[in-house]
């Protein structure tokens, strides 16, 4: 067990000299703001993973805004991922396996999943976090089910509900759970009354739908609009081709990318559909244990959730690797014991040569998956490095462009930054108007760099023509005319740029009321204008929405510069 750990931490170790890259202080405070209050059962967006926002919580409680804690705590996270595999593994083939060398095969299991590459995305990036949690719970939901079948120990099944509440309280893949339930007992233990018992998880899944029950009509109503005009045709192209991408990210990552901006081309349904039936037909005839069949099983019922992005327009990916992060253990069990099965039915004088060639390459496959996984995590050490290589990887997509020029503008290499937000807003690359909005708006972020004030606000301007509903866009329009405001030599250009500047923060605000930057920045152009009353109330508020965040201290040290000029 602590080689487990051992070979978990090295794997990724370099992910720990990352920093925050991508949406990672993004998400971090939506997490811990919905944590607020009773928000936790108030949940009005799209996604709900308050399990997670407690982990952020207690990250920054303890790290603040140091980068290293965060990722030192999804290294741990995976570490015990990996060993919850192994007794589960273990588990499993105590009970339905005569097959010799049992610690060696979940030991395999374990260390392959340790090591596997398309697990660095969701380690080494810390907003990935949701896949390994919903995974940990999920391993430890199932593992207690099992117990309690072979055991019959009724406080298993009752800490299995609970540990399933966790998982999907992490990430809706924990969804998947009773489908496992239900092919564990009809695959494995041949009782068709047993499968009854995946029913019976509908009592914490309802718990579940009551916490998150205001996000339910926004879910829906995403759903029907993502759904409609779609053909049935165009709906299974869709499914076999993101089946055939994950089947070959399972056994082979390679090459790997950030940013998978579309579903594969027309010929992988096909491709997809011939590989499925030459697995499901291997599996059939040599697994006469039972378990091929399962872990095969066990694949497809932990994919499918993940597979609702390639319909659901609400991320920018359809496919991510990280989904393949609970779905990989099947493919981390099936081969080990696909070689050492076939090892072990050699006759003759060579049959001891070959089982040991076998565990030599399962040796070297887990040194290299290892090896691979530690450079893999250093591409996701800055955003420069992530973007320049997702670049490289997604040419043809406008964010892609976007965040590599923001991170190109953060170095300083305006130039350079430039050229990539033109780019995003190039015909030629796909990308959403919220997309061509927000490379707007980083454009503008850029002029403002460089003082070209006229062109910062036509780039803003343009922003909000592209979507009017871009809090960015008005919040930046703002802060242009209170820079402007600030140089302007006479009383009476000032006070106009002023006045821009409130219109613009009080739409952002509208948008936004917990733009925490915007009420700040509302308040100083309020104090300029000489309107102190309302200067006062928008720090207060400010202070009293966020008393935590660096903001609210700068608020309390205006109150006081006012209090002392009354």
């Amino acid at each position: 067990m602590l080689l487990l750990v051992l070979i978990s931490v090295v794997a990724l170790s370099t992910s720990l000299l990352a920093s925050f890259v991508w949406d990672d202080i993004h998400l971090i405070y939506m997490e811990i703001h919905n944590l607020s209050g009773l928000s936790l059962f108030k949940s009005g967006g799209f996604y709900y993973r308050p399990v997670v926002g407690v982990t952020f919580l207690l990250d920054f409680l303890i790290w603040r805004w140091s980068p290293l804690g965060y990722h030192l705590t999804n290294v741990i996270l995976h570490a015990l991922c990996v060993l919850l595999v192994f007794p589960l593994t273990k588990t499993i083939l105590d009970y339905h396996s005569k097959m010799e060398s049992k610690n060696l095969l979940a030991f395999f299991t374990a260390a392959l999943f340790a090591v596997h590459p398309i697990h660095t995305e969701s380690v080494a990036w810390i907003a990935g976090r949701t896949d390994i949690m919903a995974t940990l719970f999920f391993l430890l939901a199932f593992l207690a089910y099992v117990l309690f079948r072979q055991e019959r120990r009724p406080v298993a099944l009752v800490l299995s509900f609970v540990f399933f509440l966790f998982s999907l309280g992490s990430k809706f893949i924990g969804i998947a759970f009773p489908a496992v339930v239900i092919l564990y007992e009809l695959i494995l233990n041949r009782d068709k009354k047993g499968a009854l018992f995946g029913l019976v998880y509908g009592a914490p899944f309802l718990v579940y739908i009551t916490f998150r029950a205001n996000s339910l009509h926004l879910a829906e109503r995403i759903v029907r609009l993502s759904l409609k005009g779609m053909t049935v045709i165009h709906f299974i192209q869709l499914f076999f081709s993101s089946l055939w991408f994950y089947l070959v990210k399972s056994f082979w990552s390679f090459p790997q990318n950030a940013f998978v901006g579309e579903v594969p081309g027309l010929y992988h349904p096909v491709a997809g559909l011939i590989v499925l039936l030459l697995v499901v037909l291997a599996v059939v005839k040599l697994d006469r244990e039972h378990l091929m069949k399962f872990w095969l099983a066990f694949f497809f019922a932990a994919l499918l959730p993940s597979l609702i992005p390639v319909y659901i327009k609400v991320v920018s990916t359809p496919l991510a690797e990280r989904y393949l992060y609970l779905p990989s253990i099947a493919a981390c069990f099936m081969v080990p014991y696909a070689l050492v099965f076939l090892a072990k039915r050699q006759e003759g004088e060579g049959k001891n040569l070959v089982y040991n060639g076998v565990l030599i390459f399962l040796v070297l496959i887990t040194l290299a998956g290892g090896i691979a996984s530690a450079e893999r995590s250093l591409v996701w050490r800055n955003g420069l490095t992530l973007w320049e290589d997702t670049v490289k990887r997604s040419p043809n997509f406008g964010k892609v462009h976007d965040n590599y020029g923001a991170a190109l503008m953060d170095a300083g290499r305006l130039q350079e930054a430039e050229k990539q937000f033109r780019l995003a807003l190039s015909p030629k690359t796909v990308n959403t108007i919220t997309g061509r909005s927000n490379a707007c708006v980083n454009l503008g972020n850029l002029h403002i760099k460089r003082r070209e004030y006229q062109q910062a606000e036509r780039a803003y301007k343009t922003a909000l023509r592209y979507w009017k509903g871009n809090t960015s866009a008005y919040y930046n329009l703002g802060y242009l005319y209170f820079v402007r405001a600030a140089k302007a030599e006479e009383r009476k250009e000032r006070l106009q740029f002023l006045s821009l500047s409130r219109k613009a923060l009080q739409k952002t605000l509208q948008l936004n009321g917990s733009f925490i930057e915007a009420r700040l920045l509302l308040g100083k152009v309020y104090y300029y204008l000489g309107d102190r009353v309302r200067s006062l109330n928008e720090f207060e508020t400010l202070i009293k929405q966020a008393p935590e965040r660096k903001e609210a201290k700068e608020a309390r040290a205006w109150i006081g510069t006012i209090y002392k000029g009354m």
